[in-house]
């Protein structure tokens, strides 16, 4: 039989460009809200489902224990916006004011 390889066979061993490289596992499709912080300090992308639903309860947003993970990420991300929007909204309406003739 002919030699198919090119040195040692088991070189070729993780040669299927679809498998899980060196025993990493399968790499799971990120979230659009992944990188948004939690009061724990961690990311969206690096917590289960479990914490994040009890981070997300305690914090009071509709649907933590029920929806799905999308939904109630995006209604976190709803409130840190309009939080944003609340904190930026304060020094430009006293900017504002300051500068009425």
């Amino acid at each position: 039989m002919a030699n198919l390889f090119n040195g040692n066979p088991a070189s070729h061993a993780d040669a299927n460009p679809g498998a899980p490289g060196n025993g990493s596992g399968p790499r799971w499709a990120t979230g659009f809200h992944d990188h948004l912080k939690l009061p724990s300090g961690a990311t969206i992308g690096q917590t289960d489902n479990e914490k994040l639903r009890s981070q997300l309860a305690r914090l009071g947003i509709e649907g933590a224990n029920t929806e799905g993970r999308n939904i109630i990420c995006a209604r976190y991300a709803a409130v840190l916006q309009r939080v944003f929007d609340e904190a930026g909204n304060a020094p430009v309406t006293a900017f504002l004011e300051s500068k009425k003739g």
